[in-house]
C-alpha cells in the first residue's frame, strides 16, 4: 500500500533527524535547547508527511461512484456519490421500486485518523466508508465493516 510506504518514511524521518546534535564526545553533556530544536523539526517533518499522505489519499478518492445497497421496504437504494477535492460532497438517493423521487444531501466530508471518509450528519447513519479494491465500502454507523451475507452488497463501483 503506497499509504503504508508514507507512514514508514515518516516514521524513518523522525527516527534520522538530527539537528543541532548537542552530546559531547563521551555522551555525558545534553544541550536542553539543542533537544528542543531537534523536536521541532522531528514534529515538523511528522506533521508535512502526514499532510502529504493526507492530499495524496483525497486525491485518490475524489470521484463519483454508485451502487445499489439493501433496503428494508424497497427493491434497494440506488446510492449515488460524488466527492469533492475540496472536501464537500454530493449524494443522490433513490429508493427503487418505492419511489421514482431522487433525494439530494450536499454537504463535507473529513477524513478520520485511519483513513475513514466521514460524511457530514445531512447524510444519515450510512456516513462511513473506506476505500476498497475499485471503489468505496459503505460501513456501519460506528465506522465499522457491515458483516452478514449482505456486506459485499455495500460496494460502491466508481464512475468515470
Amino acid at each position: 500500500m503506497k499509504y503504508l510506504q508514507y507512514i514508514i518514511l515518516a516514521s524513518l524521518i523522525t527516527l534520522n533527524l538530527s539537528c543541532g546534535s548537542s552530546s559531547s564526545s563521551t555522551g555525558t553533556s545534553v544541550n536542553p535547547h539543542a533537544q528542543k530544536h531537534q523536536q521541532v523539526h522531528q514534529e515538523f517533518a511528522v506533521q508535512q508527511a502526514q499532510k502529504t499522505l493526507r492530499d495524496d489519499f483525497i486525491k485518490d478518492i475524489i470521484g463519483s461512484y454508485i451502487g445499489n445497497i439493501p433496503c428494508a421496504d424497497c427493491e434497494a437504494i440506488e446510492y449515488q456519490l460524488k466527492l469533492n477535492e475540496n472536501l464537500s460532497y454530493t449524494l443522490k438517493l433513490m429508493y427503487k421500486g418505492k419511489s421514482e423521487k431522487i433525494i439530494k444531501i450536499d454537504g463535507f466530508y473529513s477524513l478520520t485518523d485511519t483513513f475513514l471518509i466521514l460524511l457530514d450528519e445531512k447524510a444519515g447513519s450510512m456516513n462511513y466508508l473506506t476505500k476498497a479494491d475499485n471503489g468505496l465500502l459503505l460501513l456501519d454507523k460506528n465506522g465499522s465493516d457491515i458483516q452478514g451475507e449482505l456486506a459485499e452488497a455495500y460496494h460502491l463501483d466508481r464512475v468515470h
